[in-house]
């Protein structure tokens, strides 16, 4: 015997292995248990109901709202009812939150044009906003319930 397990001890930690494997992989897609040793955090792209950092585009305001899986931007605003909440962003150089621009991939900051962006973090809420100029056009300031 190469290891020196005898043939029920291969045959069991066989089971054992194929079960957890198994569970492992039916883990990742019906996401029964959150398994954060292996690597963490859940992909935020995946369509469900969560908090997020959202700046309002006429007062400056950040907030963070529930943004249910159905709804899309711009959310309501909590205080002034009205729809003018847009995803925050970052810009990593300049360390500032900016709204999202409406129906527009973020592939640079607004502000300093540097390609350093990415989603703000509900962490990072306490960070001075700026508004980009496309929201000072009257077309994107404020949205209504039909869009």
């Amino acid at each position: 015997m190469a290891c020196g397990l005898s043939r029920p001890s291969k045959a069991l930690l066989s089971v054992v292995v194929i079960v957890v494997a198994g569970f492992l992989i039916s883990n990742f897609y019906f996401k029964w248990v959150d398994l954060k040793f292996f690597g963490g955090r859940e992909n935020p792209a995946l369509a469900r109901d969560r908090e997020v950092l959202a700046i309002d585009s006429i007062t400056s305001e950040v907030y963070v709202v529930e943004k249910k899986k159905d709804k899309s931007w711009p959310l309501r605003n909590p205080d002034t009812k009205k729809r003018t909440l847009w995803s925050a962003w970052i810009c990593h150089d300049k360390n500032i939150l900016f709204p999202g621009k409406p129906r527009t991939l973020i592939e640079s900051c607004p502000i300093c044009e540097s390609p350093s962006v990415g989603g703000a973090r509900i962490e990072q809420k306490d960070l001075p906003v700026k508004i980009p100029a496309y929201y000072k056009k009257k077309a994107h300031s404020v949205m209504t319930p039909g869009g």
